[in-house]
């Protein structure tokens, strides 16, 4: 969401100097959209920096989170399992297309 929000402010602040050839203005309409798109990357970062991908398998996925709380949350809210402790199994690597 937050992506789509950066585009918008990004495109919202030069619509107006296309289709408003005639207004003076321009300029803060441009300076508006960069500055909100920059605060809209900064609000990303600043919610997403501790969050991080540990494995990825086959079909599973591990993630990490910085909050126990958060963690919980978002695996209720999107109905995943959740384990205290990270899995002890590795990945096995699969051989696709085998050369010979």
């Amino acid at each position: 969401m937050l992506s789509v929000i950066f585009w918008l402010l990004l495109a919202g602040g030069f619509v107006p100097v296309i289709f408003w050839k005639g207004d003076n203005h321009f300029g803060g309409y441009v300076w508006g959209g960069l500055i909100g798109a920059i605060l809209a990357r900064i609000l990303q970062w600043f919610l997403l920096h501790r969050v991080r991908i540990v494995r990825i398998g086959m079909n599973s996925l591990e993630v990490r989170f910085d909050s126990e709380s958060y963690a919980k949350e978002f695996c209720r809210l999107n109905e995943f399992s959740c384990r205290d402790l990270p899995s002890q199994k590795r990945m096995t690597p699969i051989t696709v297309n085998d050369v010979r």
